[in-house]
């Protein structure tokens, strides 16, 4: 184990329901407990549709559980995760892009008051669906999720540096679309 890394204490539970074999419904409801707050948090944003993100936890879920077996416990349970969580999000929403030719449409509200928020809303989500797939997810995770360029690192397999360089590209593209759109 990486001496670097902290089990945590849901952790320490759930590795010692596997090892014992006959308790892994358990382990498995504590480990969806744990982690489908955030893991659904980053994988909606992602694909930015509901049903697909729900789509998408059911099998990141079930690789979850076909690898368990598999995980060398050398980083967080939810690090190892939510890199599934992230690399399914992009895999399937790659997918959906050559199979769909119109833009996402975000949710419009009606009030007179909200309409200038409202447009900035919908430009900036026009802003971040229009980022690479790699682009769009360093963006989301660091922007929606706060997480630190260690955890990121961690969890998508990307030095810092160049997660650094894809969040500095995205904010600059997404700046960029905005000030063409006149909102700043």
């Amino acid at each position: 184990m990486n001496s670097n890394y902290q089990m945590a204490e849901d952790e320490v539970i759930i590795r010692r329901l596997l090892s014992t074999g006959n308790s892994e419904e358990e382990a498995f409801r504590i480990i969806i407990r744990t982690t489908q707050k955030q893991l659904y948090g980053i994988i909606r944003r992602i694909t930015g549709d509901h049903m697909l993100t729900d789509d998408i936890m059911q099998d990141v879920y079930i690789k979850v559980f076909e690898n368990i077996r598999s995980f060398r416990w050398k980083s967080s349970l939810s690090t190892w995760i939510c890199r599934i969580g992230i690399n399914e999000a992009l895999r399937v929403t790659a997918r959906e892009k050559k199979h769909r030719h119109s833009e996402l449409t975000p949710d419009v509200r009606v009030g007179q008051q909200d309409m200038d928020y409202d447009r900035w809303i919908k430009h900036f989500r026009n802003a971040i669906a229009r980022l690479p797939p790699q682009q769009r997810a360093v963006f989301i995770v660091r922007y929606y999720e706060d997480m630190s360029y260690k955890e990121m690192s961690a969890i998508m397999g990307l030095s810092e540096g160049g997660l650094k360089s894809n969040y500095h590209h995205a904010v600059k593209k997404i700046k960029n679309y905005l000030d063409k759109k006149g909102l700043k």
